[in-house]
This record gives structure tokens, sequence and C-alpha cells, in this order.
């Protein structure tokens, strides 16, 4: 199915989003956060609603076809998290300057965890690090979009989600606005970071983006011939996630151009 294809079967998810903005608009004040999809659970001053105001002739990108996996698996504090919810006002961003002709640059952030983690952290510094180094390549530019990628991982059970806590710190301590931020909250290995970044990004008609992250995993992914991640690829999924290529001489930007094999469900079933 092409881009343009996915773009238009959105009627259905149109009317549904209309409908929650509405019922999400009369309650705004007294409604717990879940409702609003800004942070589950937790006091946030950040306007969704008002980012989701839709413009009477104007088509809402799928938020979430690329999902193979069951959405109860990402989950913030014990509740499923409202990923379309999440995600509609980036794609409607990117949706409009493709519709001007102007290429939306996506940066790609993967969360971290170390598997030896034997308690929940709810944000890991170096996540944190690989945020503040995104948020320093894409000031100043226009359109552009941060892509965070990470599930529920480390420690088994943990009720932190990487994507969507990684999400509530740029909002909430970065100040960036929501509907520059989309969020994969289901991957669980660094393989499976881009493979679910790239079926995002090429569902909404997007064939690169730039993967910014801190220098180990920069060099992992840049220099995947050699770091073997190329082979784990193959090994773990059957094939090649797409291009990478080191875009600095510290690692820390990766360009990435997704191949079309990542929509090949993966047999993970928590990670598809």
């Amino acid at each position: 199915m092409s881009g343009r294809q996915r773009w238009q079967r959105v009627e259905i998810g149109a009317a549904l989003v209309v409908l929650i903005g509405m019922i999400a608009v009369v309650g705004l004040v007294h409604q717990p956060l879940h409702l609003r999809g800004d942070a589950i659970g937790e006091d946030s001053d950040q306007p969704i609603v008002t980012d989701l105001v839709l413009d009477e002739d104007e088509d809402i990108p799928p938020a979430s076809e690329y999902i193979y996996a069951d959405p109860s698996q990402a989950r913030a504090n014990g509740v499923p998290i409202l990923v379309a919810w999440a995600n509609h006002g980036a794609l409607r961003r990117i949706h409009r300057l493709q519709r001007r002709g102007v290429k939306p640059t996506v940066v790609i952030v993967p969360g971290f965890v170390p598997p030896s983690a034997e308690e929940p952290v709810q944000l890991h510094w170096v996540a944190r690090q690989r945020l503040r180094l995104a948020l320093s390549t894409l000031k100043d530019r226009d359109g552009h979009i941060f892509l965070l990628s990470g599930g529920n991982v480390h420690p088994e059970g943990t009720p932190f989600n990487e994507a969507w806590e990684m999400r509530r710190f740029l909002i909430e301590e970065l100040g960036v606005s929501s509907d520059r931020i989309l969020i994969e909250p289901y991957a669980r290995h660094s393989t499976t970071n881009l493979r679910n970044a790239g079926r995002l990004l090429l569902a909404a008609g997007i064939e690169e983006a730039v993967v910014v992250t801190t220098a180990g995993q920069g060099m992992y992914f840049g220099r995947s011939g050699v770091s073997g991640f190329r082979s784990r690829s193959l090994r773990e999924l059957g094939y090649e996630i797409g291009a990478l290529t080191a875009q600095n001489a510290s690692y820390t930007q990766v360009h990435f151009a997704p191949s079309a094999a990542v929509w090949q469900p993966g047999d993970d079933p928590l990670d598809p």
C-alpha cells in the first residue's frame, strides 16, 4: 500500500478524533489526564486539546496503522497509552507540511534502560542526554518532528514506558510542543527501535530520518557492518532494516532510510 493510500484511509479515524476532542474540550479542566492524552495519571499544563483542533477540510493521517503489537503492551503506570491520540497532532503537522511541499525533518530518539536494572527507572539519564542532543540538533529548524521509540522493557514488569516518559520530558522539561512529537511505545530492542520507527515513517510518506543518540549506540548503528548490527538484524528479523550512515565524527547523528522490508511482522508477541 502506498503512502498516499495510507493518508486516505482516515474518514472513520477523523470522526472518532473529532468526537473524542469534543468530549475532552467539554471536560478539559476536570477530566483525568489519561483522557487528554498528555500524561497518564500526572499533572500537566500542556494544552493537548488545543493542538488537535481540526480544519473542516483537512484529512487526518492514520495514527497507528504501522502497529502490529497488542496496544495494551504499551502502558504507563498500568494504564494503556492512547497512541493514536498522542500521535495525532504530529501526524497532522507532517501532513500539512507535505501539502505545502515542505519536507519534514524527523529525528528518531531511542530510549534506554540498562538490562541490568533491578528497579524500575522512570527516565534514565542516558535517555535524557539523547533528548537534549536531539533538541540541539533540531533547534531553530522549521518542520522538525521528534520520533521517540521504546517500550516497557527493563526490568520485567516496569510501569514506565520509555517513549512515553521521553515525551513527557520533552514537553514538561524542555518545552517542546506536543504536536512535534511522535511516539513508538513498543520496541524492546535496538533492532526494533529502528524497525518500528521505519514503519511509522513509511506510513507517513517519509523516506528518511536522522537517528540522534549517544556515541556508543550511534557507532553501533552507523558502522553496522563492523559493529554486528547488520548481522543481528538479519539473524533476528530476517532482513536489513535499511540504510544507516553516520553523519558526524562523534556518531551522535546517523542517517536512516528504512527498507520496505520493515513491514514484515516479527515473531516476538510483545514487539512484533
